[in-house]
């Protein structure tokens, strides 16, 4: 409303009345001629940005956050600001700080967060305490506070009905997991389809189209394994626990697919404590079904209250002595390592292809594609 009546008032009307406010629409619509015959005003241009206004824009611009004018200029958009939505920012937000950077830190760093809207940016950070996520998660992604609640919560929901997204919940970069959650979804379904899909990490999900690709060619990157290794660790067992220099003296453990190890974890958490668990930590590294197949034998073959305590330590010891101690039996029993051949057999591949435009007949924003066409419509 002060915005229009500046307007209004360096356009030549002295008397700015509610009628004129609730007109504004329609008189800023009206030909120059016709505006001024209305009005009763002389010859003047007709302005559809307040000067007043602007000029408030750039003095907290250039003075609350030390922007140049070349910066100013550069970023013209900064001129659609909303002065008061700003000023309840820099109110709202002075004492708050993400991962040690206060608000002008973040505005310098990403501009366009001033024009986000402050009662939505208050009520997402509300609905992340309460969705037990760390809003200093936002500093690596201040994007998503541009998300309306209601959409974040969605497809919030979503991922975590589903098993293997949920797993980076507690991830930093889950929040753009949550962003670019179409392009996830996307590589979720594709992924699954060519069997690759315990192989995923977040890294993958939020990869660019040469890295997804060279990652569904079997050419995938193992330079990060320590980093979300440990995260599963801390995620699943505790923040204090770091077994990596453990985990690290079996041969394959690089190998072993992360989302394999989770489900290995979440098995064995159900029966036994985290110190057990942590005591015979390679067995993490073992497929779930062979686990509790060994398992199952163990306790119709020792006691449960004389064994209740080795039985891990057992379970371990039985899973290599098929193979000799070598770590072999890691592998689980249809493949030995993860290789995609979708591209040396095309009769198979198209047939994949069939497989999932069937599945999709119903959405209309899925091409109808064959072989490596439908590849590189995915990872657009």
């Amino acid at each position: 409303m002060k915005n229009r009546i500046f307007i209004l008032k360096e356009l030549g009307i002295n008397s700015v009345e509610l009628s004129h406010i609730y007109r504004f629409p329609t008189l800023m619509r009206k030909r120059v001629k016709t505006f001024k015959k209305i009005n009763n005003i002389p010859d003047t241009r007709i302005k559809y940005q307040s000067f007043t206004e602007l000029m408030n824009i750039i003095h907290i611009l250039k003075h609350k956050f030390n922007f140049d004018e070349k910066f100013i200029i550069k970023n013209s958009y900064l001129f659609n600001i909303d002065v008061d939505n700003v000023e309840g920012m820099i109110t709202d937000f002075k004492k708050i700080k993400i991962k040690e950077k206060t608000l002008f830190d973040l505005i310098n760093i990403y501009p366009r967060i001033l024009l986000y809207d402050l009662n939505k940016v208050k009520e997402l950070i509300d609905l992340y305490r309460k969705l037990d996520i760390p809003y200093q998660f936002s500093y690596f992604f201040i994007k998503c506070l541009s998300m309306k609640k209601k959409k974040f919560l969605e497809i919030y929901k979503n991922f975590e009905n589903n098993t293997e997204l949920a797993v980076w919940s507690k991830h930093p970069r889950f929040l753009q997991l949550i962003y670019y959650h179409k392009l996830v979804k996307k590589r979720l379904y594709y992924m699954k389809y060519l069997n690759c899909l315990d192989h995923a990490n977040i890294q993958i999900y939020l990869s660019s189209k040469e890295i997804f690709l060279r990652f569904i060619e079997g050419e995938y990157n193992l330079k990060s394994k320590k980093k979300l290794l440990l995260y599963v660790f801390h995620n699943e067992l505790g923040k204090h626990i770091n077994l990596l220099s453990v985990i690290q003296k079996h041969p394959y453990w690089k190998c072993v697919p992360l989302l394999m190890i989770i489900k290995s974890i979440q098995y064995l958490k159900k029966y036994y404590s985290v110190e057990d668990i942590c005591q015979n930590i390679h067995i993490v590294l073992y497929p779930r079904s062979k686990i509790d197949c060994t398992l199952n034998l163990l306790y119709k073959k020792y006691s449960q209250k004389e064994y209740s305590a080795h039985y891990l330590a057992l379970c371990l010891y039985e899973l290599e002595k098929k193979y000799y101690f070598s770590g072999d039996g890691i592998w689980p029993n249809e493949v030995t390592v993860f290789k995609s051949n979708i591209f040396e057999d095309s009769y198979h591949f198209d047939k994949c292809i069939g497989s999932i435009n069937n599945n999709y007949k119903k959405n209309k924003d899925t091409y109808y594609l064959n072989g490596k066409a439908w590849l590189e419509y995915l990872l657009q």
